[in-house]
């Protein structure tokens, strides 16, 4: 689960296109690069990792078009 906020309306032309996309369901997937510094072990079967420390590289969404 991720959080994004988004700067007040009339900041810059370019993040009200962004928010109108996603308010309207355009826009509905977002994916990050990141660089992890510190992990722990999630406590389940199948294993995995939760990143409690991490630095974000970027951050990408696109359009994907549902079935």
């Amino acid at each position: 689960m991720v959080h994004i906020e988004f700067p007040p309306e009339n900041t810059s032309q370019k993040s009200d296109e962004y928010l109108r996309l996603v308010k309207t369901g355009v826009i509905d997937t977002i994916s990050i690069g990141f660089d992890p510094h510190k992990a722990e072990p999630l406590p389940r079967a199948g294993g995995g990792v939760r990143f409690t420390n991490w630095s974000l590289l970027e951050i990408f969404s696109s359009l994907c078009r549902r079935s």
